[in-house]
C-alpha cells in the first residue's frame, strides 16, 4: 500500500507543478505494485481508491513506463 501511495503522491506533485511534457518512468523493487498501478492486476479493495487515482494521473501524460529494478 504505501509503494502504491508513494507512486501516486509522486504523479501528483509532476501533475500540480505543471510538468506535463515528460514521459515519467515509474520503478519499484516490487512486481506486485507495478502489475497494480498498470492495471495489469487485481488490486484488492483496499487499495482501489489509490490505483484507480494513479491511472486518473496517469493519463495527464502522453507514456508513463513502469519498470522492474531488482
Amino acid at each position: 500500500m504505501a509503494k502504491i501511495n508513494a507512486i501516486a503522491k509522486a504523479l501528483e506533485i509532476l501533475v500540480s507543478k505543471g510538468v506535463l511534457m515528460i514521459q515519467p518512468c515509474v520503478e519499484s523493487d516490487s512486481n506486485n505494485t507495478l502489475a497494480r498501478v498498470a492495471a495489469t492486476a487485481e488490486v484488492p479493495w483496499r487499495m482501489r481508491m489509490v490505483a484507480n487515482k494513479t491511472h486518473v494521473l496517469s493519463k495527464f501524460f502522453s507514456w508513463v513506463a513502469f519498470r522492474h529494478t531488482p
